[in-house]
């Protein structure tokens, strides 16, 4: 009571007993302006709290789902990392916003294959790159210029994974007299990738002979959508009706979106082996996958394997074919096109009077390399503990791409 508000009333019961005490609900405007009436706003507190109690109680259990979901899939990736077979001494890709990674220039490292119980070498091959961004040997750094012979277009089988430059065939070429040679490749690349760095220094290089070998990369290539993609970190080959673009990615996205962690896929095999790559790259990158295949999304459907049907394919198969013989018919040059896989082989058939271009296929290639590769003992066959080619086998290669060069 303070002299302005009366003392509260605890109201009778019918029987004379004092009952419970009753708050007003709603205040009068004389309680109001007065400042009585607390009471009730102090018990109606109690019900806004269980309110905002009960809001944060489901918002924690329909969020506990996801957080597991996350957990998991991040520890999915993390025993991946932990798991990692393949070791680096240090990067040597760098981003590039229309291909998605280059070669470092002028960086020094390795690729190792370790045992994972003891950590021994399983393969130790070390990596030098030239001042413009190309593999060569320890002795071939500072060399200021290109011209060569032979341009090499490809993948880690033609860069030389596992094997040290000078037992790639590349390496194996650029020593011998009059087929000088480039290694225009990384390990992890996409047929498109190789296709544009290619395009990007040919006519720098001015070769006589492009030589380019296909185990399959091009299908790291593929975007599907109804719609041109847009969110991709690489090139690649979208079908557009009866028509094939070459799909790029826009502006400076690989750098911007590096700054989140996010990176080319595939940069693994240049040394992003790091935890970051694993954990956020990979997993982001598998979502989007998903929602390519859902059709929700245009894009890659997978990063390594193609995702499209046959007819879209074929389609592809031919619109990278015509970009190989252009690439070298434009620049003078004679297309050694290199085809264990068979990849090729409907569209070189509607081409074969194309002088330009010589052409091996599964046939001939299993009866000049890979009969007398089996031959060889299994370290230089193929790369211990990996599925590269060993030295011996580059070494075949080499003997193959120098007969076509002399005979031309």
């Amino acid at each position: 009571m303070d002299g302005r508000c009366g003392p509260a009333r605890r109201p009778r019961s019918r029987r004379g007993k004092a009952s419970t005490w009753e708050v007003p609900i709603e205040l009068t405007a004389a309680e109001a302006h007065t400042g009585c009436g607390t009471v009730a706003k102090k018990n109606r507190t109690p019900a806004i709290d269980i309110r905002r109690k009960r809001l944060i109680f489901w918002s924690i259990l329909l969020l506990i789902p996801f957080a597991a979901a996350i957990v998991m899939v991040e520890g999915y990736y993390l025993y991946g990392y932990l798991r990692y077979s393949g070791f680096y001494c240090g990067r040597f890709g760098q981003l590039n916003n229309e291909i998605g990674w280059v070669l470092r220039p002028n960086a020094e490292s390795c690729i190792r294959g370790e045992k994972l119980d003891d950590g021994s070498d399983i393969f130790y091959a070390s990596v030098y790159v030239d001042d413009f961004g190309f593999r060569t040997g320890e002795d071939g750094k500072g060399v200021g210029t290109l011209d060569r012979t032979i341009m090499t277009v490809g993948d880690s089988h033609t860069f030389g994974y596992g094997v040290d430059y000078e037992d790639s065939f590349p390496g194996i070429l650029n020593a011998r007299p009059r087929q000088s040679a480039l290694a225009v490749a990384s390990p992890a690349y996409s047929g498109t990738q190789a296709l544009l760095l290619a395009r990007r220094w040919i006519a720098e290089v001015r070769p006589q002979f492009v030589v380019y070998l296909e185990r399959g990369f091009l299908n790291r290539s593929i975007c599907t959508g109804a719609t041109e993609p847009s969110f991709i970190l690489k090139p690649c080959y979208w079908v557009d009706g009866d028509s094939v673009q070459l799909v790029a990615p826009k502006g400076d996205d690989v750098t911007t979106l590096s700054s989140f962690g996010l990176t080319p896929g595939g940069m693994l095999g240049v040394g992003e082996a790091t935890l970051t790559y694993f954990l956020i790259s990979r997993p982001l990158q598998t979502l989007h996958e998903k929602l390519v295949r859902l059709g929700w999304a245009s894009g890659f459907g997978d990063d390594y394997d193609a995702y499209a049907t046959e007819a879209e394919m074929r389609l592809i198969r031919q619109a990278h074919f015509r970009n190989l013989s252009d690439l070298a018919a434009v620049n003078g040059a004679t297309l050694i096109l290199l085809d264990p896989v068979g990849m090729y082989g409907l569209s070189v058939e509607s081409g074969r009077d194309m002088g330009h271009i010589v052409y091996v296929g599964r046939e001939e290639w299993a009866e000049k390399i890979d009969k007398p590769a089996a031959d060889l003992p299994a370290h230089e066959r193929q790369v211990p503990g990996d599925t590269h080619p060993g030295p011996g086998t580059h070494l075949l290669i080499a003997d193959l791409i120098s007969g076509i060069v002399q005979n031309r």
